[in-house]
């Protein structure tokens, strides 16, 4: 028996090991220890802000709704078995932000539930350095969708539904649900190239509203074409059911069910008569992250620090359309800066840039700090590399949220969104964001009231 002990002893405690270094390198690691991750994330997570000193209020997670109708304008469903898939071509979190919420609205009106691929299918790899994402990052680390009318979820993985292999690889090609494992279920297919997107949305919605308590069996409606640009976000609001129809419905049916979506075509009259069905929010993992992030900056800042700001230069792709070059960087600075050293306010800022070359971010610093005494500066993406790295190293957040995706995330608690962390913002970045001064005085004059 002791034998036996002292053999279990060394296995468990070469099993310890192998997770705390790079175990990548020694095994390919099971569902089952991915899952055990996973949940080591979530559990240890929920302690993080509890060993937090106190500070001023974390990230918000109010409702990013507020450009969106919020009367209580919901269809009742009598069930949400309803299917809709997005697989389209890759694109940025923006991207999938802003599509995800219109394709949940949609859902929330046809009593659907969103069913994705996973990230690494739909996200971009240029904007990870030209990487996949990790098959185990999923769409819950980055949002959290839920339906404003019962707080259930929105989104749902598809590798998930144990209909599909766990091995499958099909998720852009049409057919991606196959009909004899859904028997008797409504199929509506919007392809990559012809067909109408606004004739499917018709036949979803005929299905939906000819569906009762007893229902069974709903419809899945694929969806594999660019939703930007499409007559679904040309069309608001979107199309009523048939007056035949409407008549046999009577009082459970009127117009301002129909699902908002963000059109940058329709007038805000016909915005208005359109409903918000879905809560966008924030993971709590990544809330609780963000509040250590920002205890994390605190401590590396100059105790006189009484503000903070953020400079945020694109260069990647947009050095022609905005002159980021340091003798032009200096001047937008010196004209922005103007007049502050008289407030007796020492500020800090965040250094926040998609450039790589570390000799240019250490001159923008360089600069700035040795030509204003009451200014100083700190390289935010590096910071936030070292603290993603001590989560891991800390078993407080698993090793496949090492990406661009999620340090960007992180970075919006700390001015990238204009959080209330950072009190006044530098940009930058495109031609429409690249003023020759931001005036810091009169842009943010309750900062130095």
């Amino acid at each position: 028996r002791r034998g036996r002990l002292k053999k279990v002893t060394i296995v468990g405690f070469g099993i310890l090991l192998l997770q705390l270094l790079d175990f990548k390198k020694f095994f390919q690691p099971t569902q089952a220890f991915l899952k055990s991750q996973r949940m080591i994330h979530t559990n240890v997570i929920q302690s993080v802000s509890s060993i937090s000193q106190p500070s001023p209020p974390a990230p918000s997670n109010s409702s990013m709704t507020d450009e969106a109708p919020t009367n209580r304008c919901w269809r009742h469903c009598p069930k949400r078995i309803n299917k809709i898939y997005f697989g389209n071509s890759w694109a940025g979190l923006s991207d999938r932000s802003v599509i995800l919420h219109m394709l949940g609205n949609m859902a929330g009106y046809l009593c659907a539930i969103v069913e994705l691929p996973p990230p690494s299918i739909l996200l971009a790899k240029k904007h990870n350095g030209n990487v996949e994402l990790h098959k185990q990052v999923e769409w819950k680390d980055f949002f959290n969708f839920t339906f404003l009318q019962d707080g259930s979820q929105v989104i749902y993985e598809a590798k998930d539904n144990p209909k599909f292999p766990q091995k499958f690889k099909k998720w852009r090609q049409p057919g991606v649900y196959k009909r004899k494992k859904y028997p008797g279920w409504q199929f509506v297919v919007t392809k990559s190239e012809g067909g109408s997107i606004i004739n499917d949305y018709r036949k979803a919605q005929d299905v939906s509203w000819r569906q009762g308590n007893k229902t069974k069996k709903g419809f899945i409606w694929e969806i594999h074409r660019v939703i930007y640009g499409s007559r679904l976000l040309k069309t608001a609001p979107l199309p009523e059911p048939s007056k035949k129809l409407q008549k046999k419905l009577q009082d459970a049916y009127n117009g301002s069910m129909r699902p908002f979506m963000r059109s940058w075509t329709s007038t805000q009259k016909e915005q208005a008569q359109s409903c918000n069905y879905v809560d966008r929010k924030k993971p709590d993992s990544l809330l609780l992250l963000q509040s250590e992030l920002q205890n994390r900056v605190r401590s590396m800042a100059p105790a006189n620090t009484s503000v903070f700001g953020f400079l945020h230069i694109r260069r990647s792709d947009v050095k022609k359309d905005c002159n980021t070059s340091i003798p032009s960087l200096r001047r937008f600075i010196q004209c922005s800066l103007n007049g502050t050293e008289a407030t007796g306010k020492h500020i800090t800022f965040l250094l926040g840039s998609d450039e790589k070359n570390d000799t240019y971010r250490q001159d923008v610093i360089d600069m700035v700090t040795n030509e204003y005494s009451h200014v100083s500066m700190l390289d935010a993406d590096k910071a936030v590399i070292d603290f993603m790295q001590d989560m891991i190293r800390d078993n407080k957040m698993p090793s496949w949220l090492m990406n661009n995706y999620y340090q960007f995330e992180l970075m919006k608690a700390l001015g990238l969104d204009r959080s209330s962390f950072s009190s006044v913002y530098l940009v930058q970045r495109r031609l429409s964001e690249c003023p020759p001064c931001s005036k810091l005085l009169t842009e943010f004059p309750t900062v130095w009231a």
